[in-house]
């Protein structure tokens, strides 16, 4: 019986482009425990590229910390633009980018909030803006400015203790159709 063996070379690691990045002086941080984004925004190609992103915490680090990143689409459509590159993303909206949604009337645009008055957005400086002012931020304006939105895939990152910073991956997927710019963000 005459048979063959071919050996299939490992699939190579893919190249990572980390977006640019920086970390807040920690003089102009709010007191407290943080975790936060390092990169603020970015420009990138559609060329089937990973890209990755760093995520810091600050303050105590002698316990196990956690944060859930999610997307939003605006244009993009996450798993046909792109997707998270971690074992525990999940697919959680429904592949309608919100411009598709507002063109199509989908979104219900009346709903406005106006909670963040003129007084509460007059910070010059970021330690002026302290775990308490943080944290009634996140639980009054947050909810309702975020409410009926949804987000289009999410990833819990895990900080051991003594961790200062994680880094999230990304790929650009080029599904080869012209169009214009397309567009999503990562929040928490």
């Amino acid at each position: 019986m005459l048979t063959s063996m071919a050996v299939m070379p490992a699939k190579a690691e893919e190249t990572v482009m980390p977006l640019n990045a920086s970390r807040i002086d920690s003089e102009k941080l709010p007191s407290g425990n943080l975790i936060y984004l390092g990169t603020a925004s970015a420009n990138v190609k559609e060329e089937d590229a990973v890209y990755s992103f760093p995520i810091y915490r600050e303050g105590d680090l002698s316990e196990e910390a956690s944060v859930t990143i999610h997307s939003l689409d605006l244009t993009a459509i996450y798993g046909e633009d792109y997707v998270i590159l971690d074992d525990n993303a999940e697919k959680t909206g429904d592949g309608v980018s919100i411009l598709e949604r507002y063109a199509t009337a989908e979104a219900d645009t009346d709903e406005t909030s106006d909670n963040i008055s003129e007084e509460n957005t007059d910070i010059e400086n970021y330690s002026e803006f302290d775990s308490e002012m943080a944290q009634q931020f996140a639980d009054e304006v947050v909810p309702d400015a975020m409410a009926g939105i949804e987000y289009s895939s999410s990833t819990t990152v895990t900080f051991a203790p003594g961790e200062n910073e994680k880094t999230v991956k990304f790929k650009i997927l080029d599904d080869k159709k012209r169009r214009h710019r397309r567009f999503f963000f990562y929040f928490w």
